[in-house]
């Protein structure tokens, strides 16, 4: 009995230090939230208007959580008093500014505004954002473990994974399951990733960026850092992988402590790399979107995404947006790319690069041009978060907003032009070859091609004709000078009627007599319309009459040339 009690007792003692430590893990351990550049939350606006204004109220709760930025986990590194959070970079990446929250066990909160990405490592998935303005608000930070984790050992997970739309904070138990996992880069079949540490302590998607965890005595909370969480594969149980304190160590070491290399140097390496990449024989984009600035994506995004719908391919499209469902702003980051890459091929099946010349500029950057399948192209290279990436590049991707207003432009006089209508009504002048003027009114109801006519020429009592038939015509749009040709043909049937010009022929007894003729009709013409004025056509025809009776005195040869010019609106 007294054996059960003190196992009781040290269960409660050992419950009550495990929770005091979590606790404490929890001061030091943050909610990461991205906040997106103006350009990404203005174009996200004007699609979620889109949505709203067609009633999708699921895409404007998607496009709503897409502006509130996505979330990851972090912690808290002290160097020398100075203040750092550690995540992933993919928990980052594309960011124009960071917050960090701290939850305590009561539900308070604390959040910093406006952190900074200092530095990022794209290969090892690794990124470190400062305090603005100097600040250091914590005395402490998590300490990293004095040795390296076993296989078998207990290991804890922190951070704050999603539950459907909230972040909530998770402190979970397993243990190291292989300390030094490798697998197949996806990327390149003659690499591997690694090593991690895989263990079996809950990782969801949010916890990415957080710490894995080991007991530790004398740290400041009782836990040592061993790695930080980064994958989690989900068709297979508790199968997740953390990036080793090792790694983590040389990455602060690099991010930190290194002095400041040759930075043309720098960038001659990291060229070499981007030409390298250009050589693959297909689609190259998303090795482009790696070296592409996240200033860049967000200047370009509308215009590249616009351009990509218009001339991609479908199965690019698919891609791009497959990569957009689960990260906007990465499968904007392609959109960009892929213009890029469209530039360099020139219509050529493979990219053939080379570099022309490397100078600075003065912004502290760099200007390169390449040469590139027979073409220069120019480009502006900055150096973000310690990594040379593509600002600019060629006459498309520059940020330009006047390439966007002008696609608008086109696009708005391409709509203005009423090419496709289903109704027109039209008053024409018209000329009866050498009988004199006449007045015309027509109605046309179309189709695609096709349309059924029907129209009257009136000139006193002199003169009445009414005709039916059908029309063909194709329109010829000019969409980026404004303005629309629309040749065409008509043929048909029709009555004529006519003051009788020879009162003492056999056909008639008097002055007031008239004749009426069945007639056939053809005629060819031009329809033009303008952008300027929406639906609005300007029409020249010339007809040929044919008559039952051709003999002189029925139909005299006047009768059958008619040439009409006027004015009709479409509906």
């Amino acid at each position: 009995m007294r054996r059960i009690v003190y196992v009781m007792i040290f269960l409660t003692l050992g419950h009550a230090a495990f929770a005091q430590s979590a606790a404490a893990v929890r001061d030091y351990v943050c909610l990461i939230n991205q906040n997106y550049h103006p350009d990404i939350v203005e174009y996200m606006n004007k699609i979620r208007e889109r949505l709203e204004k067609n009633g999708e109220t699921d895409g404007v709760k998607a496009i709503d959580a897409i502006i509130k930025g996505k979330g990851g986990s972090g912690f808290i590194y002290v160097d020398q008093g100075a203040n750092y959070v550690i995540t992933n970079n993919h928990v980052v990446t594309q960011s124009y500014t960071l917050s960090a929250t701290f939850e305590k066990t009561n539900g308070t909160k604390t959040k910093y505004d406006n952190l900074s990405l200092l530095y990022v490592d794209e290969e090892n998935d690794m990124a470190i954002l400062a305090f603005p303005k100097g600040e250091n608000p914590f005395r402490e930070g998590m300490a990293f473990a004095a040795r390296a984790a076993e296989e078998g050992e207990t290991v804890f997970s922190a951070g704050f994974p999603g539950l459907v739309n909230t972040q909530l904070w998770q402190f979970g138990q397993g243990i190291v399951s292989n300390a030094s996992a490798r697998f197949p880069d996806p990327d390149n079949e003659e690499k591997t990733m690694g090593p991690y540490i895989q263990h079996t302590a809950q990782v969801d998607p949010g916890n990415s960026g957080g710490p894995l965890l080991m007991a530790q005595g004398g740290a400041p909370s009782g836990y040592a850092v061993v790695g930080i969480n980064t994958l989690s594969v989900r068709n297979r149980q508790a199968s997740n992988f953390a990036i080793p304190e090792d790694r983590v160590k040389g990455f602060l070491s690099k991010a930190l402590g290194e002095a400041p290399g040759d930075g043309k140097k720098d960038l001659e390496e990291r060229i070499d790399s981007f030409l390298d990449g250009l050589g693959a024989n297909r689609a190259v984009y998303p090795h482009i979107a790696k070296y592409v600035s996240s200033v860049c994506t967000a200047q370009n995004t509308e215009f590249c995404l616009d351009e990509m719908f218009e001339k991609a391919s479908r199965t690019v499209q698919r891609n791009i947006m497959k990569t957009f469902a689960s990260d906007p702003v990465a499968g904007m980051q392609e959109a960009v790319a892929w213009v890029m890459e469209n530039t360099l091929r020139g219509g050529s099946t493979k990219i053939q690069a080379s570099v022309d010349s490397i100078t600075e500029n003065s912004q502290g950057g760099f200007t390169v041009t390449f040469a590139m399948n027979g073409a220069t192209v120019e480009s502006e290279w900055i150096k973000e978060f310690g990594i040379w990436r593509i600002n600019s590049f060629g006459e498309l991707v520059k940020g330009d907003k006047s390439l966007i207003t002008a696609k608008e432009e086109a696009r708005e006089q391409e709509k203005n032009l009423k090419t496709d209508y289903h109704l027109m009504l039209s008053l024409s002048y018209a000329q009866i070859l050498d009988r004199g003027a006449a007045g015309n009114a027509e109605l046309k109801l179309k189709g695609d091609y096709t349309g059924w006519v029907i129209s009257g020429f009136y000139a006193g009592s002199d003169f009445f004709q009414v005709q039916t038939g059908l029309t063909i015509e194709v329109p010829i749009r000019f969409g980026s000078a404004g303005f629309a040709l629309i040749p065409f043909i008509e043929g048909g049937i029709g009555m004529m009627e006519k003051k009788n010009e020879q009162p003492d022929s056999w056909l008639s007894s008097s002055a007031d007599s008239k004749i009426r003729k069945i007639m056939s009709e053809i005629q060819g013409g031009l329809l033009f319309t303008t952008s300027a004025l929406p639906g609005v056509y300007v029409k020249a025809v010339y007809q040929k009459n044919f008559y039952s009776n051709s003999s002189d005195d029925l139909a005299p040869k006047p009768d059958k040339t008619i040439i009409l010019v006027g004015l009709g609106y479409v509906f």
